[in-house]
This record gives C-alpha cells, structure tokens and sequence, in this order.
C-alpha cells in the first residue's frame, strides 16, 4: 500500500467535491460526514475508489477495528456509519450499541439472512451483501442515502411527537367520522379522561350541553368542506366541573388531498374566561356605583347646602325653630352620606379583603347586629322571635354581622307594620342554612331576579337606604365560600338567608 493510502492512527480522511452532473445523486449527502468500519485493507481501497469514481459527496473517516471506531465516534459526530460485519476485535454488533442514534449500514460476506434479521431488529438501518465483484458498493451510496433519510424522517416524527406529548395545548386527532384516534396527555389532565377512556370514542362525551345544536352543526359544515375552524367550547371534565378551551380544528389530507382526519388543538381558557366575567361584572358595578354617587348622595348634599345657605344668607332671620329644624336636617343628611360612604368602602373592602374561615358564635353575632340596629328597634318596634340554640358554622364573625344587620334592616323596613321577625338555621349535607323570615308583602319573581345586584332597590317607592346592603351581602358570601338566598312569593312574605360550611364537631381535645 502506497502511504498516501495510509492514514496517520489507522484513520483516513478524504473529501471528494461533486460537480454539477452529480448534485442528484445523493443530495442529503452535500456534506455528509461518513464513518467506514473495516478490517479489510482491500476493502477499504476499494470503498475510496467507488467514492472517487461515483462523485459521492462523502467527508469520510476510516478506522480498522471497534476500538478505533468507540475512540472516533466519542470524538466527532457523524451522519452515518458503515461498518463490517466481521472485524478483528468484535463484530457490528459491538458497534451497534456505540452508534445508537446514527443510521447504521451492515456489509458482510457471509451472507447469512439470521444475521441480516438480528441486525435490523438491534437497530441497524439496512443491510449488504460483499460480492467478490463488489457491485454492493455501486448500491452502497443509495443505500446510505436512504437509511439518512429515514433516519431524519424518523427523528421529526420523533421531534413533533414530543412536542406534541408534551405540548402545554390539548390536542385531540380523530377520525372524519369523529371517532377519536389520539390525545395528548395534556387532554388526560385537563379533562380526566384517559386515553383508553376516550379512544374510540366521539368527543361529545366532553359536551356539557351549554352551547346550541346549531353550534355544532356549523362547524361539521366547515371542517367537512375542508375549512379550518375556530372557536370556544363551553366543556364538562369527568368529575362535573365545566371549563372553556379555545380551540382550532382542521382538515388532515393524504398525498391525494382528500380529507382523512381532524385535528383538533385546544387551550383552556377558563381562567380568561372567569376574569372577563369579573372584568364585565367590575364595570358594571362601577356604573351602577357611579350612579349611586350621582343619584344619592346628590340629594342629602342639595339639602345640606340648601340648608347651609339658608342658615349663613344675609338679611334672612330665622326663629329658633326653623334655625333647630334646618340644623336636624343638616345633620340627618350628612348622617346618610356618611352611611353611603361607609357602605361603598365596606364593599370594596370585601374584594380586596382575604379572611380565613373560622368557627362563629351565631348568638353573639346576631346580638351585635340587633345592637347596631336599635335606633331602629325603637323606631319599628318589631317582634324578634330567635332560636334557642344556633348551629356552628365557619365563617368570619365581622362580616356576618354585617349580613344579618343588612337582613334584618330590610326585614324591618319593608316587613308587616309592625314587622315580626323570625330568625332560625337548618343543617344539611355539612353546611348550614340561616335565615331570617318576616311578614311583609313579598317579591315577585321579577324582583328576585334583581337581588344581590349591586345598587338595586327592591321597593324604590319604600326606601329610605341606599341599595348596597344586598350587594354586600352576595359579596361577603362569594368571598367566605357561601352563599346568598332567598324565598318569597308575594302576598305570603320573604325569607332571606345564607349558606356556610358547617363547622366541625370539636373533639376533646379541641376542648
């Protein structure tokens, strides 16, 4: 062998640039890096030969044994690996587990089909026969050219089924029948659905029948003409719950174009969803709030300043009487401002405000909210019928007050003349239901439908408060895990009342 055949430690290096006529020939080789495993000094020439010959686009290395080729695939990366069968020091097999990750040819000349099949189960991307005329290196480069195409197929396919098992987005693969053939397991986690579960299966077992028939049937009509759609599905998980997920269905087609699946990706979209309605729900609270500053505070105001005026005008004089009568309006005024004011921070406070749930005292509670109430008390002489035992629920004590004082306020002004209030409590299903009863003339159903609103009144020709009272209330209990109710019919009374958790029965040791 001549030493221009010889490569410095047993390892030999050519680059062979193709011409134009040859740039078809193995276009995913234009710069291939190459690695030869062979023991057979014959062979090796007569691989450089073929590679001169036959323009391969091949940056090559050569090494003789498997030690020489653990040393120079631990060093460089290479596009693909031809290695003999048969080699000094091991066999291909040795060389698999080097290479793993890297196509792989085996030649040999044995011939053997057993081991043809056993490399191609280990990982091998094809296999060669040596012929003594060694025609097997005229196929050698189409061979490699394929096994590096199906090596870089195959890592894609690799690559986007990552993606799309690891994707934060649902995805969602059926059939154009829409049974489903696929979901990712972002589908499992959202939804609660396995796989097994839903395989087979339409995707209405996620329906939540929130959304019209005509929903659907719009867009069967566009994905079946081969349209994209987009759009938001009001769902339903396994265990109940309902969400909103964002979604883009579209067409998959063959080699033909015609359509043979849908793929459906989707993005929950609850959250965004809850804060639109918080976001709706917070401006129209600010316009009802506006027009409650504009409406009732303008009148105690007007009169405070008409009164103000009258009492500082020049030349006006005024009896002792008249003088005492505009100052008690002048304070009656400033009185209520005061209570629209407080009751708007009170509000306001109760979003801002995170409290933890605790065991309330339901006796003290509501003594404190009858106390705050005794002006009212005198002025109403109502009946307070009271239970002679309350149930303990968890809550947080200042903002009951709050509710009760509110309720019984109303129970007061709009309940029989005079007003009788009853005041009990039920327990079910580990929560409690409080309520305070009274025998005024009832509500409508259209008036129902307006409590809790923020700003509302329910008899404006009746009242004297300014409509925050409920708002509050519907406030505390969304914040305390409640919830505000009520049962009127008209003619028979109100009952207005309240849901809390149940608070645990204390043990001995609690004691």
């Amino acid at each position: 062998m001549k030493d221009e055949d010889r490569a410095p430690e047993a390892s030999q290096r050519a680059r062979v640039k193709m011409t134009k006529q040859d740039e078809s020939v193995i276009k995913v080789c234009e710069r291939c890096r190459v690695l030869l495993i062979e023991d057979d000094i014959i062979d090796q020439l007569a691989f450089k030969r073929a590679v001169r010959e036959q323009n391969v686009p091949y940056e090559y290395e050569v090494a003789g044994s498997v030690a020489e080729a653990r040393d120079m695939l631990a060093r460089n990366r290479y596009d693909a690996v031809i290695t003999d069968y048969s080699l000094g020091d091991g066999t291909a097999f040795d060389v698999i587990e080097l290479a793993r990750g890297i196509p792989l040819v085996f030649t040999t000349g044995a011939g053997d089909e057993e081991v043809a099949v056993r490399a191609m189960k280990s990982g091998a991307a094809d296999y060669l026969v040596k012929d003594h005329e060694r025609t097997y290196l005229k196929k050698l480069p189409v061979t490699v050219e394929n096994a590096i195409r199906r090596h870089q197929a195959e890592e894609q396919v690799r690559k986007l089924t990552r993606a799309v098992e690891q994707s934060p987005a649902t995805v969602v693969i059926t059939d154009t029948e829409g049974h489903i053939e696929y979901v990712n397991p972002k589908f499992t986690r959202l939804t609660g659905y396995t796989s097994e579960e839903v395989v087979g299966k339409n995707p209405r077992v996620l329906k939540s029948g929130e959304q019209p028939r005509e929903f659907y049937e719009q867009l069967w009509t566009t994905i079946l003409a081969g349209g994209e759609w987009r759009g938001e599905f009001h769902n339903r998980k396994k265990n109940g719950e309902l969400f909103w997920e964002f979604s883009s269905i579209s067409p998959v087609r063959d080699r033909n174009g015609n359509v043979t699946h849908f793929v459906a990706v989707k993005e929950d979209v609850t959250e965004r969803k809850q804060l639109e309605e918080e976001r709706e729900r917070l401006i129209s609270e600010l316009d009802a709030f506006a027009h409650t500053v504009a409406h009732d505070l303008k009148n105690p105001l007007a009169a405070v300043l008409g009164f103000s005026e009258l009492l500082t005008a020049e030349g006006v004089e005024l009896s002792c009487k008249d003088t005492a009568e505009s100052l008690q309006a002048i304070s009656q005024s400033a009185k209520k401002m005061h209570s629209i004011i407080e009751e708007l921070l009170l509000l306001a406070g109760v979003r801002k405000a995170d409290v933890e749930a605790r065991p309330v005292d339901m006796t003290l509670v509501v003594s404190g909210a009858l106390q705050r109430l005794s002006y009212m008390m005198k002025e109403y002489g109502p009946e307070v019928v009271l239970p002679g035992q309350w149930p303990m629920a968890l809550g947080h004590g200042p903002w009951i007050e709050e509710v009760w004082a509110n309720y019984l306020s109303n129970a007061m002004k709009y309940g029989g003349r005079p007003p009788r209030l009853e005041l009990g409590a039920d327990t079910t299903d580990g929560k409690v239901r409080f309520w305070v009863r009274d025998n005024g003339p009832g509500l409508s159903s259209e008036q129902r439908a307006r409590l809790f609103t923020p700003f509302t009144r329910l008899h404006q020709a009746r009242a004297t408060g300014q409509g925050l009272g409920l708002s509050i209330v519907r406030r505390i209990m969304e914040k305390l895990g409640g919830e505000a109710w009520v049962e009127s019919e008209p003619g028979k009374g109100s009952t207005f009342g309240f849901t809390l958790p149940r608070a645990p029965t204390p043990t001995k040791a609690d004691a």
